[in-house]
Formats: structure tokens, C-alpha cells, sequence
């Protein structure tokens, strides 16, 4: 069993993954910001967006190391501008209705 990523999130403050798009996604759905440590393509694409939108923070395999993860748990728990932008994209994850809009587009796909 997986552990429920949402609902984890939703305790959160502050969600550590590895960069991919349904853990950060979930993050987000939350209004939780993200410190990715990507490992392959997809990962680095996402996360790159991600940070662009002020939503998150990307560790690279040649900047990790105790004090660079701590240093950066810490900046980004003790600053709002990420928490804030993970909220207001919350709001804006909060309009759509993916699981509808998936059955629709699938519906299409299939006729």
C-alpha cells in the first residue's frame, strides 16, 4: 500500500520528493510547496517549471549534501513567497475537475 499522498500533503508543511509530476502535483493540490531532488529528465522538466511559477526549489545530485538540504528546508520554511504561490496555485488547481475532464477526454479519444 502506498502511502496516501494528499492527505500526507495536507499535514504538511513543507512536501520533499523526488520532483515527479503525481507527488508535486498532489503538493500542490494542497497548497504545499515543493523541494524536488530530481533524477531523471521528466523530473527536471517539472520541477524546472515549478520553480519558475515560485512554487518550488530543485536540488541537483552535485548539491546535495546535509547542510545544502537542511539550508534549504530551512529558507524555504522560514520565507512565505513559496507557501503563498503554492496556495494561489492550489486555487487555480481547484478549478478543474480533472477526473471529469479525464472521462471526457477519453470519451472523445474513444468515438
Amino acid at each position: 500500500a502506498y502511502l496516501p499522498g494528499n492527505q500526507a500533503a495536507a499535514r504538511a508543511d513543507l512536501v520533499v520528493c523526488n520532483g515527479g509530476s503525481p507527488t508535486t502535483f498532489q503538493a500542490l493540490s494542497e497548497g504545499v510547496p515543493v523541494l524536488g531532488i530530481p533524477g531523471n529528465l521528466d523530473q527536471f522538466l517539472n520541477m524546472h517549471y515549478l520553480e519558475r511559477y515560485g512554487v518550488a526549489r530543485t536540488l541537483r545530485a552535485h548539491q546535495l549534501s546535509g547542510h545544502s538540504v537542511q539550508d534549504t528546508i530551512g529558507a524555504m520554511l522560514a520565507g512565505d513567497p513559496w507557501r503563498e504561490a503554492a496556495k494561489r496555485l492550489r486555487q487555480v488547481i481547484a478549478t478543474y475537475n480533472t477526473a471529469e475532464r479525464t472521462a471526457t477526454g477519453i470519451a472523445r479519444f474513444l468515438s
